[in-house]
């Protein structure tokens, strides 16, 4: 590690002592009725959500003004400003959990749209602080009091890192639920069949800004950093990698590879290398292994409502893709190898390590499931929603 670095790491440190002091009641996230208007749906959507972030950002602007009268940081003032553009609203969609439309309508072709959004809010603050969004009106004496009242630096960039994953959800986070198809195929006496079938996809813009967050602390830890770009093997729907293909560090065994682009069968790999010779870079590196290591499978989560949202059917259901793929916590998104060196991949796709192979499934995933309910259940039915 170089002077350089450690003398970056003491925005991060702020940052976060920032938010754990001065912002330790706000909620992991909020709901927000928002208003977007456009010349497409699409456009309108979109500005609904980003309306809902900017109302989101005044939430959190009372709640620094409530806890430090002399705070002088405006809502409107802090949305205008490029770093809210660029930090924030070029990833709007990684700070939203759900959205429901709940009403559009159109005149002289400009579209209307309002949606309930759920923030995450917690997301939304550290990614402010972490890119010091509105702090500009912290004093400088007030600040090196956290700083220097902190001792413990090396064990906040591990944290630091594990508060990233947890506020963007990391991998969970970036996937979606996409099209839900339903059809009976069949029936007997009271009950039918009800066959399900959703289409589980990534969420690029979601896995960008959680790389975006990343990138930022492991460049500044990181003994070295490479991107690689190579051409892999196909097999049916999955890219294969030799993992001796992969560039390695004889000085640096501990590496996290993110991958930031896939084009037909080629891919790129941001590549940080790390030093257990440095307890920093170890530490932070370690902090993203046991955050794997923690991952469960996921559990899927059915619901059927009526006209007035009453629940009707509500149970949880097995993680099986079409054709066998068990979607398990720790290859969606993220795993975790020993061979060849010891690696940590992140990618907006299921993964899976075989001897001496990476392997990147590059289709979305289908789950089907099959469901015995009662007709009268059926038949008031008017709304399915899956959560996972």
């Amino acid at each position: 590690m170089t002077t350089r670095i450690s003398y970056k790491l003491i925005i991060f440190v702020i940052a976060t002592l920032v938010s754990f002091t001065a912002l330790a009641r706000v909620e992991d996230t909020v709901e927000i009725e928002a208003i977007g208007y456009g010349t497409t749906l699409e456009e309108s959507i979109d500005n609904a959500i980003k309306h809902a972030l900017e109302l989101a950002t005044g939430i959190l602007v009372r709640s620094y003004s409530s806890l430090d009268s002399s705070l002088t940081i405006d809502a409107s003032s802090v949305v205008q400003t490029e770093e809210f553009k660029e930090s924030i609203l070029t990833f709007s969609r990684a700070f939203i959990k759900d959205y429901e439309i709940t009403s559009v309508s159109e005149l002289s072709g400009m579209f209307e749209v309002t949606i309930t959004a759920i923030i995450r809010l917690k997301a939304l603050e550290e990614t402010m602080l972490r890119n010091r969004i509105g702090v500009k009106s912290f004093e400088g004496d007030k600040l090196l009091a956290l700083f220097e009242a902190n001792e413990k630096t090396v064990e906040n960039a591990a944290k630091l890192t594990e508060a990233i994953l947890n506020d963007f959800d990391a991998p969970r986070g970036y996937w979606r639920i996409g099209e839900i198809s339903t059809k009976i195929i069949g029936t007997e006496g009271e009950n039918a069949t009800l066959e399900i079938v959703v289409d589980l996809v990534p969420d690029i813009e979601s896995y960008m800004g959680l790389v975006r967050e990343l990138s930022e602390v492991l460049e500044m830890v990181a003994s070295k950093a490479i991107t690689q770009t190579m051409k892999l093997e196909e097999s049916g729907d999955w890219l294969r990698a030799q993992l001796s293909d992969l560039i390695n560090d004889q000085d640096c065994r501990y590496v996290v590879r993110i991958l930031e682009d896939i084009s037909d069968s080629k891919i790129s790999l941001k590549t940080y290398f790390f030093s257990s010779r440095d307890s920093i870079e170890y530490s932070l590196w370690y902090q993203l292994k046991q955050h794997v290591e923690s991952l469960d499978s996921y559990n899927f989560v059915i619901t059927l409502t009526d006209e007035m949202r009453n629940v009707l059917f509500h149970s949880e259901l097995k993680n099986l893709a079409q054709g066998g793929l068990l979607l398990n916590g720790a290859g969606l998104g993220m795993i975790y190898t020993g061979q060849k060196s010891n690696q940590i991949v992140l990618a907006p796709a299921p993964l899976y390590i075989e001897p001496g192979i990476l392997k990147i499934n590059t289709q979305s995933q289908q789950l089907v499931w099959r469901l015995t309910l009662k007709k009268e259940v059926l038949e008031k039915a008017k709304r399915i929603s899956v959560d996972f």
